[in-house]
């Protein structure tokens, strides 16, 4: 028997259908495999069992190498104290992901930020560095990367003008933000401009007032600007809304202290 034409094209459309439908649930099956494996890893981190979660987490990447299991890989261990294996996976998430588009280019920004805020827990200065300036290279607009950026200077007391710079780069970005404004108004305490200080913490509580840090920053500029009941008010505010909040603590322990001499 022979086929026409359009026979022989309708059986080549088929088969090329049918081929693609078993490519689909073949990567539905590597899909849906990666994720109980990833799900599987988690629970016996959380077990202890360190050494099995990174064998699992390893044969995730293996099933489904995607810029998302990469991500929430990365993700996961740099929060659960492997922050070097994290990075490993954060840095092959960022190989994957394209910038072709907006959106893509500040998904690849935000991961670089990420790895940004890892080496800056680590106290890896330089290399947070190089990863917040790629991050803003790449989206210019990642109004989260200056804020860590220059919140990280300010908190360890260096580059206090580059930390003026980013952190209001991130409060020009959003100026309704409070961490940001925090982050700027920690700035200007480093920089003993407590009056400026005093204005933007100000402006964080009210937009964060349930924020039990923020309380304690500006309670530590009240402090150092002399207006001692104030500071109190704000670290009794800092201690209520964050238990762990140990420096709030110890301040008004102090401050109460010495009014009694």
């Amino acid at each position: 028997m022979t086929l026409h034409n359009g026979s022989r094209k309708c059986l080549i459309v088929i088969f090329i259908l049918l081929l693609l439908s078993a490519l689909l649930q073949g990567c539905e099956s590597k899909r849906d495999r990666s994720k109980e494996l990833i799900s599987l890893g988690q629970g016996e981190f959380s077990e202890g069992e360190r050494e099995d979660a990174l064998k699992d987490f390893g044969q995730a990447a293996a099933a489904d190498p995607s810029y998302d299991v990469y991500l929430e890989i990365g993700s996961f261990l740099a929060y659960n104290g492997m922050p070097k294996e994290g990075i490993s996976y954060l840095e092959k998430a960022t190989k994957l992901h394209s910038t072709s588009d907006a959106a893509g280019s500040m998904e690849r920004s935000q991961v670089y930020r990420l790895i940004g805020d890892v080496y800056s827990k680590l106290g890896e200065i330089p290399d947070a560095e190089k990863a917040y300036s790629t991050a803003v290279s790449i989206y210019e607009d990642n109004a989260v990367a200056y804020n860590d950026w220059g919140y990280m200077y300010a908190d360890l007391g260096i580059k206090l003008d580059e930390a003026l710079r980013l952190t209001k780069r991130a409060v020009n970005l959003c100026p309704k933000e409070g961490a940001y404004l925090d982050s700027l108004g920690w700035v200007y305490y480093r920089k003993h401009d407590f009056r400026s200080a005093i204005r933007y913490l100000k402006q964080a509580v009210e937009i964060e007032p349930s924020q039990g840090e923020i309380r304690y920053h500006l309670g530590t500029c009240y402090e150092a600007a002399g207006f001692r009941k104030s500071a109190i008010v704000e670290y009794s505010k800092a201690v209520y809304l964050d238990k762990s909040c140990d420096a709030a603590r110890r301040r008004l322990v102090a401050l109460r202290s010495s009014s009694f001499r």
